[in-house]
């Protein structure tokens, strides 16, 4: 079976413009690389902002029900610093957050629709709280339609 290729980029299209919104991404897929079939689809960024936010209100919920799943952002954060040597700006923002604030804190910004929540939800340190198809499931009702 042959393994397809998929990319995303930013909608720059001067033709497009005006007529979508600016901040859009083109996702261009080709499930068969030899063959030369490609699908275009286009995603605005406040359908991945809803996304993202169905993807950690979910995670609020797994932990609220299991608190000590806190731990997985922490030793995501742990493990990204070590392999790189630094964390980037927001997940050093992230590392502050769960190091200072109370858990209840925590999942009230996980489930915040507000601008800060939505730029720290962009670098989210919580991989792994959620099973594969939990997360699948999630994404599959935010799935772009074909152009």
């Amino acid at each position: 079976m042959l393994q397809g290729t998929c990319e995303a980029r930013l909608n720059t299209d001067p033709m497009r413009q005006g007529t979508k919104s600016a901040a859009e991404i083109e996702y261009v897929c080709n499930p068969y690389a030899d063959w030369g079939t490609f699908h275009v689809v286009t995603i605005s960024h406040q359908l991945i902002d809803q996304r993202c936010l169905a993807l950690h209100r979910a995670v609020s919920d797994r932990i609220r029900r299991r608190p000590d799943m806190l731990a997985v952002a922490r030793e995501n954060l742990r493990r990204w610093a070590e392999m790189n040597g630094f964390l980037s700006p927001a997940l050093e923002e992230w590392r502050e957050i769960l190091d200072t604030r109370t858990p209840e804190e925590i999942l009230r910004l996980l489930c915040d629709p507000g601008d800060e929540a939505t730029r720290l939800r962009q670098s989210s340190p919580f991989g792994g709280v959620l099973s594969e198809p939990e997360r699948l499931r999630i994404l599959k009702q935010y799935e772009p339609r074909a152009a």
